[in-house]
């Protein structure tokens, strides 16, 4: 393995800076010093590599623990952590918004902060199954009591640890971890999917949170997804999706039906989920999830900086529509490929962002005349009563999400390549579509909205 070599260090100058103090205040303010820096990129290069050059005098002077410069970073990164999870942010959210814009030594990092922030004590409860399953999508074990502590590595060591596991020395250690924590820093606040952690184990009222669970038949479906998509011929395709509709269909009216029954509030039921979309061409994607989102009562919100969508709906609802979704972008961007060939002009990112917005249009309204189509079959099969409550579905997701996003505003497409977008229509027009859902409700929009 070879491990980055930092250019030899400068030595001192009259202009240069010294140091009268070594005591934790001294250090904190150099790593206060080490952020402004990368915040102001005309003096990065210079002001930061002289901030690191000393903290690594620091280092060889500090005993072990918090007060060496690796300690004092590592703390305040797991620190940090914890505040973002208290401001809307969850693991998969972090690790989405550093893996766009860090190095993989920097998402090795962050998985290591996230674990031991994890299993750091003072949560309020056990953690929920929305966060465990991010956790295994991570790749991070958690143990079933995960707020006992791990006696053997504090919030200090956490840098260490992980600098010793990827062969770097102090030095890089110390770059990669500050730039982390300016990443970090960075980060806003984003709507709350569920109570932070804070509040786990405080009651609440209504269902679990999304995907908080998943029932039997939605591994069937994924496995004929899976199917249609890896098979290269369109009947065979056809069919397997066919028979993934026909189940979705089948348990979307079983919920409906049963949410009548049981006299359901529906606007409790209802839970924001966020799916991260991988760049490039992140708005043109999401498009094609609000295409999918809109026939199935499901809205979905862009935020343009972060590359997250937050869809809002009914729980199962939500993970069916994130299903097709990614099984449809599966789609597109095979016959994306097909369609530029070795046509070299058709590689540009203009010809792309016409071919994906163009797949998407192409798909609202099949999507929408299926839906119906289903939705009409649905009523002759279970009655009238099927409609009313359709209709309330859908108001309750447009209540819940205006109330999450109260400034959101129409998403706007710019002008785009002629030939990708006629190459996107006719990818839409072979696109493998079965009837969706139960909803006799025509949608308003298909359009994403950005918050």
């Amino acid at each position: 393995m070879v491990v980055p070599r930092r250019r030899p260090r400068r030595t001192s100058t009259p202009g240069a800076r010294q140091s009268s103090s070594r005591g934790p205040e001294h250090l904190a303010l150099l790593v206060a010093e080490a952020l402004d820096a990368l915040g102001q990129p005309w003096a990065a290069s210079v002001v930061f590599d002289e901030v690191i050059d000393e903290l690594v005098d620091l280092d060889g002077m500090s005993a072990s623990g918090p007060h060496r410069p690796e300690g004092e970073v590592s703390n305040q990164l797991v620190l940090l952590l914890g505040g973002l999870w208290e401001r809307g942010w969850e693991p998969i959210d972090v690790h989405h918004v550093l893996r766009r814009h860090g190095d993989g030594r920097a998402v090795r990092l962050l998985l290591a902060l996230i674990a031991a922030e994890a299993a750091a004590g003072g949560r309020a409860g056990p953690m929920p199954k929305r966060w465990r399953h991010q956790m295994q999508r991570l790749g991070i074990e958690v143990p079933e009591q995960p707020f006992d502590g791990l006696p053997d590595l504090g919030a200090d060591e956490v840098v260490p640890r992980w600098r010793e596991t990827q062969r770097l020395n102090v030095a890089d250690s110390l770059e990669v971890s500050l730039r982390v924590l300016a990443q970090l820093r960075c980060l806003g606040r984003l709507s709350p999917l569920g109570d932070p952690p804070s509040r786990w184990g405080v009651p609440t009222v209504g269902p679990g949170p999304a995907l908080a669970g998943e029932p039997k038949h939605f591994g069937t479906i994924r496995a004929l997804l899976a199917k249609a998509e890896s098979t290269s011929f369109p009947a065979e395709a056809e069919a397997f999706t066919a028979k993934a509709q026909e189940l979705m269909v089948r348990h979307s009216i079983h919920d409906v039906a049963r949410a009548a029954d049981a006299n359901d509030d529906l606007v409790a039921m209802v839970r924001p989920h966020r799916i991260a979309i991988e760049q490039p061409y992140g708005p043109e994607k999401v498009q094609i999830l609000a295409a999918v989102a809109g026939p199935n009562g499901v809205e979905v919100v862009w935020d343009d900086e972060w590359a997250l969508a937050t869809v809002v709906g009914l729980p199962a609802d939500v993970e069916l529509v994130e299903l097709l979704f990614s099984s449809l972008l599966v789609q597109a961007t095979q016959a994306m490929g097909q369609a530029i060939g070795d046509a070299s002009h058709r590689r540009a990112p203009a010809f792309r962002r016409a071919f994906l917005l163009a797949f998407s249009r192409g798909l609202g309204p099949r999507l929408t005349a299926a839906s119906a189509r289903a939705g009409r079959q649905a009523t002759t099969r279970h009655g009238t009563s099927l409609v009313p409550l359709l209709a309330r579905r859908r108001d309750a997701v447009r209540r819940v999400t205006e109330q999450m996003f109260p400034d959101r505003s129409p998403m706007r497409t710019r002008m785009v390549d002629a030939e990708g977008w006629e190459a996107g229509n006719r990818a839409a027009a072979a696109a493998v579509v079965a009837p969706l859902r139960a909803a006799t409700d025509r949608p308003d929009s298909t359009t994403a909205r950005r918050s």
